[in-house]
């Protein structure tokens, strides 16, 4: 493809600076671009203008009112216009440089690059337009062609998109117990070993600070099980963190049911009856006690075998209401991970203007030093 740049001298600035994105064009050898500069000393200018009309297959029209007002300029635009309406394989554009009346002229009818009545230095950052306008050059010559965002103003899209996202996730995160309340106990599926190898753990937490009573857990395994695992102990128990005296007044062991024993007589269920009063939030253990050493590679063999209900327990009833189990969401509950969350967001936020700020000020820094 062969590209014809017409331009006025007082536009020669404006035409380099949009050089500087078309010459691109003609670095892969299929494009080859002319301007009325490259005409050699004692050639007939007129004529060697009319012949490289007749050979574009793109005419490029760099349009300001002195372009306009220039006789030569406007007579060899009229004569491209002619050109291209006799041959429609021919294609012209009219890149608007400056305002101007071409809404006046014959003109007024070409694609107007790079957008329609829009000039390159109405724009607040001129750069983008030259870069407007060089989008819209590709998509002349290639129609399937789609527009890609400037690298800096994609950068800066970017930046404060992650931006307005971490401040919504912050938001949503100190709001969440308002949003999508969660109360109530929280058991962690998966136990942990802590202390001595016969004993393993599991994490309850309290969301809430509303008081809940006559909470029933039982731990269970199947009666052909304690002969691999051992016997269960009487000591399962619940202890708050951090608070050693909370197990004696707020726990009550109770006696599995007669039908939890095997043909030795041995339990394979442990029960445990809490209350939990008006403030107790926070995370609590819940101990399991075996007669013989645990192999810690078998410890899924006990995800989700601590419960709340009565079925297997010396009584009639269980406050189970909002009892369940504990996911990684519900961490978003606790004060510390909304505090330490916001802390952590508010440094990814100004990390992200700061990089807004950065790439402006280098910007512009190159810009007065082109």
């Amino acid at each position: 493809m062969h590209i014809v740049t017409l331009f006025e001298n007082s536009d020669r600035d404006l035409r380099i600076s949009l050089d500087r994105y078309v010459q691109q064009l003609s670095r892969n050898g299929e494009v080859s671009i002319w301007n009325t500069e490259q005409v050699l000393p004692g050639e007939e200018k007129d004529t060697v203008c009319y012949q490289q009309l007749e050979k574009a297959d793109l005419v490029l029209l760099l349009i300001s009112q002195d372009f306009l007002a220039d006789q030569s300029c406007y007579d060899r635009a009229l004569q491209a216009l002619e050109m291209c309406r006799k041959n429609p394989a021919k294609k012209m554009a009219a890149v608007l440089l400056r305002p101007s009346s071409i809404a006046d002229t014959p003109l007024k009818d070409l694609t107007q690059l790079p957008l329609p009545e829009v000039c390159i230095t109405q724009y607040k950052d001129p750069e983008q337009g030259f870069w407007d306008a060089y989008q819209g050059i590709k998509k002349i010559i290639n129609p399937n062609y789609r527009y890609k965002k400037r690298p800096k103003i994609a950068a800066l899209q970017a930046t404060l998109l992650g931006s307005a996202v971490l401040l919504l996730w912050c938001l949503f995160v100190l709001l969440l117990p308002v949003i999508y309340p969660q109360d109530g106990i929280r058991i962690v599926p998966e136990p942990f070993f802590k202390e001595a190898d016969s004993s393993m753990y599991y994490k309850m937490y309290k969301l809430d600070q509303a008081a809940q009573d006559s909470v029933v857990l039982f731990f269970s395994i199947e009666p052909a099980d304690t002969g691999k695992y051992g016997q269960l102990q009487y000591a399962s128990a619940i202890r708050k963190k951090e608070d050693a005296n909370w197990v004696k007044n707020h726990m009550q062991i109770i006696d599995p049911d007669d039908s939890q024993t095997n043909e030795n007589g041995e339990y394979f269920s442990q029960c445990v009856r809490a209350n939990f009063n008006k403030n107790d939030e926070g995370e609590y253990h819940f101990n399991v006690q075996f007669s013989k050493p645990l192999d810690k590679s078998r410890m899924a063999d006990f995800d989700k075998k601590l419960r709340c209900g009565h079925t297997p327990c010396y009584c009639s009833t269980s406050n189970c209401e909002n009892v369940g189990y504990f996911s990684a969401f519900h961490y978003f509950y606790f004060r510390e991970t909304r505090f330490y969350t916001t802390i952590f967001v508010f440094i990814l936020t100004t990390l992200l203007l700061m990089t807004i700020f950065s790439i402006k000020k280098a910007s512009s820094y190159a810009k007065r030093n082109s």
